[in-house]
């Protein structure tokens, strides 16, 4: 996304103990200090808008503050977005740079939202000899915080930047991350590794040279991490208006016509020499927030713009000059036609409050129609708020691909949107596609401060055409009598609490007035409540707890220096050691899957008799279920009997050994109504020999399906 607005806002891991600092350890030796130090090191995975996958992977590392992050340019450059991955599996966005220098191969870069990460300390004083040991923390290949250990080999200087040569092992994908003294204070910031002669040569860039870039930066002029290589030029401009002024430019004829649906062309005379950067802002009439782009021609094309709406254009020299631009011009855009590429027919659309990382269930129940408050802000952390969609296409003879463009309208008309790229194939069928709005809501909370209640609208279109639109209801949140939620302590507002990953995962609404919040834990609802800590974001990870027991949390607002409780407490009940590990591993292991062919009715007598596949080199099944549902030839599903269910289940109680297939039985399906087309199969239970049963999740069905001729 192009602009200048928060993508996600996820829970934080708080890390309260400086490395090294309480064993009083060589930090090379304190295993809890490396342990605690990594969980600022973050790995990055480099998003362009134009792509369906990330473009890059490297390393970062928060400093200065928790809203901050060093990297190495080469890691980010040709990046929009960049998702940021804690040691702790939490996930952060980052999309605007502080500062940036190629020949230094560093980028400095804003978190989207309030990480809540503690800021590593940075050694600057320059004081690290050859031969002192080194600890690198990094993600080279994708593998997150890989730690190891060397010694200092070298310290040299080239091209006027310093560096340091170091034995401690780094790999593609290292780059980036942080090398620390036995202080555990960061050094450098580890670049790049030769292998020669079997020696492994690792270099990292001597963290003075971020430490100085940050001090001259303008910590309140942000660039979109899009901008990254204008961002560099204008800084060597600046560098060249010292011996060369800057010529004066007049602007006239600034002017802005529609393209297509979704782009729009703007143009402008100057009479400065060829090479004058020019930044155009603009916005939707009535906006919260506008976006811009900067170029040295005298002409641009803006896309992604919203259809129907009137956008008002502006120019200025400078980023900072927008708030006051030189010249401005309006165009309304034309009304979007519908989206009927290919005979597109829209299946379904709706949004869905889905858990996070899981599919939507099949067949798909109706999208959202009213949802709490409270709930939307859980799709911002355990959860996640998708669209999804699902269209038939026909056959075509070759791919279609294009720009997706997804737009809420809040209950206050403010217009928010994410881009993306669409790809379908060249077959006929009926395509699903799903996208998480977690980074909508963000921009929503940053620029309107909450997620205001009342009728919200969401719209998708395809190349500027509405495929399809829909709306829900935001409600105000509830508290446990039943009560509003208001924005003071003490009127209902909502503490949620759960466990996951080993940590109690808090959150909860903001409080108008609130300076920080404090958090307290009890082992007892109405026991002693002992103060962890506190934070100025909404959540907080408590990361000190054990497995198998129940904690009770608080959290005070504070305002005006007094603080009060913002709800009831919350309870959280930590899964025994290894409960989680046992449940991921059935899941994983099932050892039946259904085979490939299979016997089938016909539209007079539908049945289907699948080829069921035991996949275990050692597992044998007494008995299983399966899950139907069935489609009409436009995609609609069917309703299983006229009590109106979707969804049939038929249970076998058979052997199959390992390595076996059999097909278990014609199963009718002509209580179906309608006339059935597609069929969809999956498992949903197995019984192993032993009589241990193992239970699919119906959000991790795994249907397939075949087609009635």
């Amino acid at each position: 996304m192009k602009k200048t607005a928060s993508i996600l806002m996820t829970l934080a891991l708080l890390c309260c103990l400086l490395p090294g600092a309480a064993a009083g350890l060589p930090f090379e030796n304190d295993y809890a200090a490396i342990n605690s130090a990594a969980g600022s090191v973050l790995m990055l995975l480099v998003y362009d808008n134009s792509q369906s996958d990330y473009i890059a992977s490297g390393s970062g590392f928060v400093a200065f503050d928790s809203n901050t992050l060093i990297t190495n340019y080469h890691v980010v450059e040709g990046g929009d977005l960049v998702l940021a991955e804690s040691d702790a599996g939490e996930g952060y966005f980052l999309d605007r740079v502080i500062a940036a220098d190629k020949d230094l191969d560093l980028a400095i870069l804003r978190f989207k939202a309030p990480s809540g990460l503690s800021p590593l300390s940075l050694n600057g004083e320059g004081d690290w000899l050859r031969g002192q040991p080194v600890v690198a923390i990094g993600s080279p290949k994708g593998l997150r915080n890989t730690v190891s250990k060397g010694d200092i080999s070298s310290l040299f200087v080239e091209d006027n930047l310093r560096y340091i040569q170091f034995t401690a092992p780094i790999s593609s994908g290292s780059s980036g991350g942080a090398l620390f003294d036995s202080t555990g204070r960061v050094i450098g910031i580890t670049t790049s590794s030769l292998s020669e002669d079997s020696q492994n040569l690792n270099f990292a860039i001597d963290i003075r040279e971020a430490i100085l870039l940050y001090e001259q930066a303008d910590k309140d002029a942000l660039t979109p991490l899009s901008q990254l290589g204008t961002l560099q030029a204008q800084a060597r401009a600046e560098q060249e208006e010292i011996t060369q002024p800057q010529a004066e430019t007049t602007i006239s004829d600034f002017t802005a016509r529609q393209e297509s649906p979704d782009r729009a062309w703007v143009s402008w005379s100057d009479s400065a020499p060829k090479g004058q950067q020019y930044f155009v802002g603009y916005e939707v009439e009535g906006n919260s927030y506008f976006t811009y782009q900067s170029t040295r021609e005298t002409s641009m094309v803006i896309e992604d713009l919203i259809p129907g709406q009137t956008y008002r254009f502006f120019i200025a020299n400078s980023l900072e000059e927008l708030h006051n631009p030189l010249l401005s011009t309006s165009l309304s855009l034309a009304q979007p036609l519908p989206y009927t590429e290919r005979g597109a027919r829209l299946i379904t659309l709706g949004l869905y409050d889905l858990v996070r990382d899981r599919r939507p269930q099949s067949p798909l129940l109706p999208g959202l129609v009213t949802i709490p408050q409270d709930r939307l802000r859980a799709a911002m952390t355990d959860r996640q708020l998708c669209f999804v969609y699902r269209i038939a296409l026909e056959q075509a003879e070759q791919a279609s691909t294009g720009n997706c463009l997804y737009v809420f309208r809040t209950p206050d008309g403010f217009l928010y949107t994410g881009e993306f790229i669409y790809t379908y194939d060249k077959s006929q069928d009926a395509y699903a596609r799903h996208a998480d709005m977690r980074g909508l809501l963000a921009d929503v909370i940053e620029y309107e401060g909450t997620i205001p209640a009342g009728t919200w609208q969401a719209f998708v279109y395809h190349d500027g055409a509405l495929l399809g639109k829909t709306a829900f209801r935001v409600t105000p949140s509830a508290s446990q009598d039943g009560e509003q939620a208001g924005p003071a302590p003490h009127q209902g507002s909502a503490l949620l609490a759960f466990a996951r990953e080993g940590e109690a995962k808090l959150f909860w609404p903001p409080v108008e007035g609130a300076s920080h919040y404090m958090i307290y834990r009890a082992n007892a609802l109405d026991s002693h409540y002992f103060y962890l800590d506190q934070t100025t974001s909404t959540s907080f990870s408590d990361a000190r707890v054990v497995s198998g027991r129940q904690y009770y949390y608080k959290v005070s607002a504070v305002v005006d220096g007094q603080p009060a409780d913002i709800a009831p407490p919350a309870a959280v009940s930590m899964p025994r050691a290894g409960q989680e590990q046992e449940e991921e591993a059935a899941a994983a292991q099932i050892p039946l899957a259904i085979g490939s062919q299979a016997y089938l009715g016909d539209r007079d007598k539908p049945y289907i008799n699948p080829d069921i596949v035991n996949i275990s080199d050692e597992q044998t099944v007494s008995a299983f279920s399966l899950v139907f549902y069935c489609e009409d030839k436009d995609y609609h599903t069917l309703p299983f009997d006229k009590a109106g269910q979707f969804v049939s289940t038929v249970s076998f109680t058979q052997t199959i050994l390992p390595g076996e297939t059999v097909n278990p039985g014609k199963v009718s399906l002509s209580r179906y109504l309608g006339e059935i087309k597609h069929i969809y199969v999956a498992l949903d239970s197995v019984t192993l020999s032993d009589g241990s049963v193992i239970k699919i999740p119906r959000d991790e069905r795994d249907f397939d399906s075949w087609t009635l001729d």
